[in-house]
């Protein structure tokens, strides 16, 4: 009941709000559908963990929860994407993912195509791996901007960074 809490309050719900409108146009926009959130691999999970056999000959066995899988049906093809919500200013790098250092949303696509590769009969195929950054930003010069301007300024800020496939026609099924 402190003004400081009630400043934490309402500044959640404000990015709460921001992230369900963002969330939801995005799914207008897109072709690609969510076919799950907080999916799990490991035991006792939708998926199983993913192993990886060491140069020792040790296996090691992955787990983990991704935050959303979405699913795009063309042409006897499934493309499949991967996106995780951030809400820390940790933002994707190339550079990262090719030395080794940011492999999270890699490894989870790969446990994903894996296993729906071995469900299916249609060609499995990665569409991307985005991450979703959870905020409400600040718009600079906004007292000049009018409403739509800001809302477009707005989904700049909140627009998601990843890796997609090279592919005009699927890249334009994401928005």
């Amino acid at each position: 009941s402190s003004p400081r809490y009630r400043y934490f309050t309402e500044r959640l719900k404000r990015v709460l709000v921001k992230t369900i409108l963002i969330i939801v146009e995005h799914l207008k926009r897109s072709g690609f559908q969510p076919i799950g959130h907080e999916i799990g691999f490991g035991s006792g999970e939708s998926y199983p963990p993913i192993e990886i056999e060491l140069s020792s000959g040790e296996k090691v066995r992955l787990i983990g929860r991704i935050d959303r899988v979405d699913k795009l049906d063309l042409e006897k093809k499934d493309y499949f994407r991967v996106i995780d919500y951030k809400s820390g200013n940790k933002d994707f790098s190339l550079s990262d993912v090719y030395y080794g250092l940011q492999l999270q949303l890699l490894t989870y696509l790969d446990a994903i195509l894996t296993n729906e590769e071995l469900r299916g009969e249609d060609q499995v195929l990665p569409g991307g791996v985005l991450y979703l950054k959870i905020d409400d930003p600040i718009i600079r010069g906004s007292r000049n901007l009018s409403d739509k301007e800001i809302e477009e300024e707005i989904m700049k800020a909140l627009k998601m960074k990843g890796l997609l496939i090279a592919d005009p026609e699927i890249v334009k099924e994401m928005d």
